[in-house]
């Protein structure tokens, strides 16, 4: 028993290691973000300052201290808020606190499981196209395995978005 609570504090130089590059390669994502995204996701200032830093330098080496610096900053915060953020950013939704955010979701959701979620979207917003939304989500659920992450997934969220804008 005491070797199992040993194991649970104990992290070896292999987990450390791999635990830093996976959080330095979060922040790559993050570099790769427009300020405006950037703008939305919330991380401490320090850390804003040095992803906003890192667009700027072009040395090699420079740029390969600011990406490990950034990595050590990330071990001080939560990752998991961040990796949610960027998650919804590549699924094509918004993570700013506007309105849009949470009622795209149920509705590519509720299309995903039936077809009387189809009808009911376009009895609510007639600008929609029927057949584009049927292979949207035909698509999507192909590669169910992949569709909150997928482009296909992607694809019929944008499609929702845009008619809900046109509404």
């Amino acid at each position: 028993m005491d070797t199992e609570n040993r194991s649970d504090i104990y992290k070896s130089r292999t987990q450390i290691k791999k635990e830093s590059e996976e959080l330095q390669k979060l922040g790559e994502r993050l570099i790769k973000l427009t300020p405006g995204q950037l703008k939305n996701i919330d991380i401490p200032n320090e850390l804003r300052k040095a992803i906003t830093d890192a667009r700027q330098i072009s040395a090699r080496k420079a740029a390969h201290r600011n990406r490990q610096f950034i990595g050590a900053l990330m071990r001080e915060c939560d990752p998991d808020p961040i990796l949610e953020a960027l998650e919804k950013l590549e699924a094509g939704l918004s993570i700013s606190p506007k309105r849009e955010a949470p009622v795209v979701s149920p509705w590519v959701e509720a299309i995903l499981e039936n077809d009387e979620a189809i009808e009911s979207f376009l009895t609510d917003h007639p600008s929609g196209d029927r057949q584009r939304i049927r292979q949207l989500k035909r698509n999507a659920l192909k590669k169910r395995g992949t569709a909150p992450t997928g482009k296909e997934f992607k694809d019929l969220a944008a499609c929702i978005q845009e008619v809900l804008n046109r509404s």
